[in-house]
């Protein structure tokens, strides 16, 4: 779905304050990785490295940024908000909401967010114990008697612990089930068959879930997955042309030249909207361009002189244009997807090449970009697709 960058959908919840135990000072809250909730007790005095966005129940920041009033909140917490010409931007969530959801009269420095390395060090350090007693209500011989920093957790839930280990068995049944679904999905021709599809793997993931439900509380999150599915097979509509799939080799290599500016973009291969409709290319800047240089990969649209043009409307309107850059881990893609401006000379009728690229300088952070498991072999993979209403 992140940038936007459109990178992920917030998740409704009731906002609650966080329990506060008098007697011993301690925090019970969550702590999300990858498909895993916790609920982990922490020391009183970290409350202040909750995250603000109050949208979502009270946890501690992961990636933690920081805006300009000192508002603390997580990368993929940061709450996404439309902008004029179909551009959105992440703003701090306490700054969004503490202005009229009518207007979004939110002001140019909540939408400055900065990462915390400091606070992220602090984060790291925080003593917790195995949070499976918290997590699954275990009591006596059952409960994992390991304790450390929170920086270790994922290592411990992972590798080590007496309980956990079996959501992780659980998460690799969910992804072979995504993998089937999407191999479905690419080799079914007609919407009926995809919608019959889906029901089936549906039933498959509901027989999961009755399976595992006491043992992995990350498995609720699936239908919010299955919404994403449906959502985005709704949109199919109108789609005037299978995706692009573009795979870029030499991932490091490449990005060491543009930060050295020996080669500061790449360009794809040149693909149409449809037969003899417009012809496009993807521009990726690895090291960032404009407000994303050095801290970002922007990536753009370029629309390129093709050999129909003499027989199409001009401008170029009614276009979705979806860039998703797709997590080699199986964990979420990072997705951003916008309508054109046919007012803007990007979609004007071409008296070059190509004209102006124009998309999203934001697309994805680096850190979220080299961590986050999108490259591997030292290559990553990115889908263009573009869409036209007729």
């Amino acid at each position: 779905m992140q940038p936007t960058i459109t990178t992920a959908v917030e998740q409704p919840a009731t906002a609650t304050t966080t329990n506060i135990s008098e007697q011993n000072k301690k925090i019970t809250t969550n702590y999300f990785f990858r498909d895993i909730a916790c609920k982990i007790n922490i020391d009183g005095k970290y409350k202040a490295f909750l995250c603000s966005n109050t949208n979502k129940d009270p946890h501690i920041v992961n990636v933690p940024m920081q805006c300009s009033a000192g508002h603390l909140s997580c990368y993929q917490c940061a709450v996404v908000v439309s902008q004029p010409m179909g551009q959105e931007k992440k703003a701090c969530p306490k700054c969004y909401l503490s202005n009229s959801p009518s207007t979004n009269n939110i002001s140019e420095e909540g939408f400055i967010l900065n990462n915390d390395l400091c606070i992220g060090r602090s984060v790291n350090s925080i003593p917790i114990n195995c949070p499976s007693k918290e997590t699954f209500n275990l009591e006596g011989e059952q409960q994992c008697d390991w304790h450390g920093e929170l920086k270790q957790l994922e290592s411990h839930l992972i590798t080590n612990c007496k309980i956990f280990p079996k959501v992780e068995v659980l998460q690799r049944k969910i992804s072979l089930l995504e993998k089937q679904f999407n191999e479905a999905i690419a080799s079914i021709p007609t919407k009926d068959s995809l919608i019959d599809t889906i029901k089936s793997q549906e039933e498959d993931i509901t027989h999961l879930r009755e399976q595992s439900l006491e043992q992995n509380r990350a498995i609720l999150r699936l239908d919010d997955q299955i919404a994403h599915i449906m959502k985005r097979l709704e949109e199919t509509k109108n789609v005037s042309s299978p995706p692009i799939i573009w795979t870029i080799d030499n991932f490091h290599a490449q990005l060491q030249n543009a930060k050295q500016k020996v080669k500061t973009s790449i360009i794809s291969p040149s693909f149409y909207s449809s037969p003899k409709r417009y012809k496009f290319a993807t521009k990726v800047y690895l090291n960032g361009d404009g407000t994303g240089e050095g801290t970002h990969m922007s990536v753009f649209i370029m629309v390129k002189k093709g050999e129909y043009d003499d027989e199409l409307a001009w401008p170029l309107a009614n276009a979705k244009i979806s860039f998703t850059l797709i997590n080699q881990d199986g964990k979420d893609d990072v997705f951003d997807s916008w309508y054109n401006d046919p007012t803007s000379s990007s979609f004007a009728k071409p008296k070059t090449d190509s004209n102006r690229a124009t998309g999203a300088p934001l697309f994805i952070h680096r850190d979220q970009l080299l961590d986050g498991g999108f490259i591997k072999n030292d290559k990553i993979v990115l889908k263009t697709e573009v869409k036209i209403a007729e």
